[in-house]
């Protein structure tokens, strides 16, 4: 008689499982026990998905990463290229950080440590300048590309000061806010034919 397959493994409920784990559990003490019993399916289920603990946090990564680029896109796909859609983006990625802040903080120690959750984040961060670097091609900026990693830089330490305070900072986000409205609108004066240098 033929083996029964087991079932797939909802995923996504394993990643919220890992997310409650967080809230409470130190990333230096948390296991795929810990996440199994949160998630009420057998560690050996886990282990058989994911090899250890780093493979789990590998694919947690991914699944915020991709959870983040859907609420940005569903966010401003209402919104033409400019102002207003990168500070609507702005928003959502910083609100979206605050909300996955315990699980945020496992994945920024076991950064420090693998080189395979900071690969992941590399990639992701060069797609999200990428798309950066249209809005501010569209507002006339002359080096988009570099700009959009300098933003998304600012974006992140953004989070980062936000991951400390556990909730959002307004004059950090006026900041980075003021950094696109006032360049923009620098980079208007001086496009050619203009006497502003």
């Amino acid at each position: 008689m033929a083996t029964k397959k087991a079932p797939a493994l909802n995923k996504p409920k394993i990643f919220k499982a890992a997310a409650a784990v967080a809230a409470t559990v130190p990333y230096r003490d948390a296991t795929l026990a810990h996440v199994a019993k949160a998630a009420k399916v057998p560690v050996e289920r886990l282990k058989a998905e994911f090899a250890d603990f780093t493979q789990l946090l590998v694919a947690i990564q991914q699944y915020v990463l991709d959870d983040l680029r859907d609420c940005v896109i569903d966010d401003t796909a209402r919104l033409s290229p400019g102002l207003e859609r990168v500070r609507s983006a702005t928003k959502v990625y910083l609100d979206h950080c605050l909300r996955n802040r315990s699980v945020r903080g496992w994945l920024l120690q076991a950064r420090r440590e693998k080189a395979e959750l900071a690969e992941g984040l590399r990639r992701q961060n060069h797609s999200f300048a990428l798309v950066i670097s249209t809005e501010f091609q569209a507002l006339g900026w002359p080096h988009p590309l570099a700009a959009a990693r300098l933003y998304l830089a600012a974006i992140q330490e953004a989070a980062r000061l936000e991951q400390i305070h556990g909730e959002p900072l307004a004059y950090i986000r006026e900041a980075i806010w003021d950094i696109a409205r006032v360049y923009t609108a620098r980079s208007k004066q001086a496009l050619p034919g203009s006497d502003v240098l």
